[in-house]
């Protein structure tokens, strides 16, 4: 599987259809999941992970290491109720917490910066393989 610059997890329909056009829009490529157990290796190494509150017990449950990883996390939730995503999002081992709808807009640009450095990645590892280093 080729390195995605965003890893999604969630389990919910609109969300799903949201980070499609979230990807059409910033040119990210996105791997959308609610499996966080086959998601190892692309949680290390994916340069945004986006965890949608939806999947936050399940990926804290997961035990995804938090601190072996190259990107950012997110948590995306609604809740009004800050005390509660601040401790979601610790939970979950997240850089910062995004409200959806009203941060949607600084994170389509986490998104686009994810596409440079994914850029970037698949770049190195192709030459990597080409040089045979």
């Amino acid at each position: 599987m080729q390195l995605p610059d965003v890893l999604v997890f969630t389990n919910t329909r609109t969300r799903k259809v949201e980070f499609r056009v979230y990807a059409d829009a910033t040119g990210a490529t996105v791997h959308i999941t609610a499996d966080p157990a086959s998601s190892v290796e692309l949680w290390k190494s994916a340069p945004l992970i986006v965890v949608v509150e939806d999947m936050a017990t399940t990926v804290t449950a997961s035990n995804l290491p938090t601190t072996e990883r190259c990107g950012q996390a997110v948590l995306l939730t609604s809740d009004n109720d800050l005390n509660t995503a601040a401790e979601t999002g610790r939970a979950v081992g997240a850089s910062y917490i995004c409200h959806h709808p009203v941060g949607v807009a600084w994170l389509l640009s986490q998104m686009m910066h994810a596409a440079y450095r994914g850029a970037d990645a698949r770049q190195l590892i192709a030459d990597a393989q080409t040089t045979g280093n």
